[in-house]
């Protein structure tokens, strides 16, 4: 376990914390690199108070893998010896190599459904798309007694085409979205606009939609930041983007605002995390004559270290749900420009009240409102004041209440 996580309120595993005893929750992921859903994948089993949670990882790969609790048993559907022991956790790496075998997602499914009769689990609650089509098979074959909770972190309709690029794997994603979906006896979306959106394509679902925002634990994360990655002594005001280096989270767009400004002018940039377009984006920096002034911290299970020493956070996304990285820099006290590129990002951010917002695909004006922030000590120090007022709302303790409250209706049903 990492000393961010040692910091952590302990686990309840009180039986009589629930009339009848705690049932059990698989929480099944896809894997745990690092990422929001999978970030709030970690927060629920390890923080999980009336239900008794078993992991479940379609890919037991990922840096998050060590930040489990060990007291929470994991399971590797892509490894012959499902169990998933301490020494794996700490390289956070599976046996062999990625399986790409035709009827891969029945093995899957047929080796969750042997979980589910071991642990006796009552109902399982799955993380993004293809953990949602593994559940649905393993209970339509095997297990036709467990619940299903399926939980949506991306605007699913919007984000379809950047996400997939095969008009055939479209075609899968939302005939399972219009078929699969009303199957489950409980589907949870992280934020309004998430659930307005399955509400137009699947207005089946009815009452069985729920919002629960994703958690924000506020003491881990603050005693996180003052533990090392202290970054470079730049002069000057510094802009930290914090996620993924892939497309869809606009990176060459800040890049292109961060050109605009005159060179003496220019804030440091520094880019935490690691992603498929990083070739791309420092390929873009030398010819954008930027090398001075971007800063690749790579991927890192501590990013809030840096995140604490900005003088503003920017997301310039293409597309989002409900972001926590939004929350983590509030929590932090750091001030947030982030895109309208989805009503998640205006509630998060109370329309404008919270942070900055600017149109997506707009290096303009992103660069426009970059230029206000940094040069503004009162506006900056207004939106942190706001922005920790807001953040409570999303304490960890609240969220995993909201979210046991719904899988233990689910299980009761």
């Amino acid at each position: 376990m990492t000393s961010a996580l040692a910091s952590t309120s302990e686990l309840n595993r009180d039986p009589d914390a629930v009339p009848g005893g705690r049932p059990t929750a698989l929480y099944l992921g896809r894997n745990l690199r690092m990422g929001g859903a999978e970030r709030v994948w970690v927060s629920y089993v390890n923080h999980a108070r009336r239900v008794r949670p078993v992991g479940v990882l379609l890919d037991a790969r990922g840096a998050l893998l060590a930040e489990v609790d060990d007291r929470v048993p994991v399971y590797d559907l892509s490894a012959t010896d499902p169990v998933v022991g301490p020494d794996r956790r700490r390289t956070g790496q599976a046996p062999g190599a990625p399986s790409i075998e035709k009827w891969k997602i029945f093995r899957e499914a047929r080796r969750l459904a042997r979980i589910v009769r071991e642990t006796k689990a009552e109902v399982v609650s799955s993380f993004l798309m293809r953990s949602h089509m593994v559940a649905a098979l393993a209970r339509d074959l095997w297990c036709r007694d467990v619940k299903l909770v399926f939980n949506v972190h991306s605007m699913m309709i919007q984000s379809a085409p950047l996400l997939y690029q095969h008009a055939g794997s479209r075609a899968i994603m939302k005939g399972f979205l219009r078929y699969g979906f009303p199957r489950a006896e409980r589907v949870v979306a992280v934020a309004e606009g998430v659930a307005d959106e399955l509400r137009g394509h699947v207005p089946e679902l009815g009452e069985r939609l729920s919002v629960v925002h994703n958690p924000v634990d506020l003491e881990t994360i603050r005693a996180a930041a003052s533990e090392g990655g202290a970054l470079p002594a730049f002069d000057g005001p510094v802009i930290v983007a914090a996620g993924r280096l892939v497309w869809l989270k606009g990176v060459d767009v800040l890049l292109d605002a961060l050109a605009r400004f005159t060179p003496e002018r220019r804030p440091r940039l520094v880019l935490v995390g690691d992603g498929e377009e990083a070739p791309i984006l420092e390929r873009q920096v030398r010819r954008l004559d930027l090398a001075d002034h971007v800063h690749f911290v790579g991927q890192t299970t501590n990013p809030w270290a840096h995140m604490s020493q900005a003088t503003v956070l920017v997301l310039a996304s293409r597309t989002e749900a409900f972001p926590s990285v939004i929350g983590e820099a509030m929590a932090l006290g750091v001030p947030v420009v982030a895109t309208k590129c989805a009503p998640g990002i205006e509630d998060y951010l109370c329309h404008g009240e919270c942070g900055v917002l600017v149109p997506p695909e707009d290096p303009a004006a992103l660069a426009e409102a970059l230029e206000r922030v940094l040069g503004d000590a009162v506006l900056r120090k207004r939106l942190a004041e706001r922005g920790r007022d807001r953040v409570e709302d999303f304490r960890i303790e609240r969220a995993i209440d909201r979210y046991e409250d719904l899988l233990l209706d689910v299980v009761r049903g």
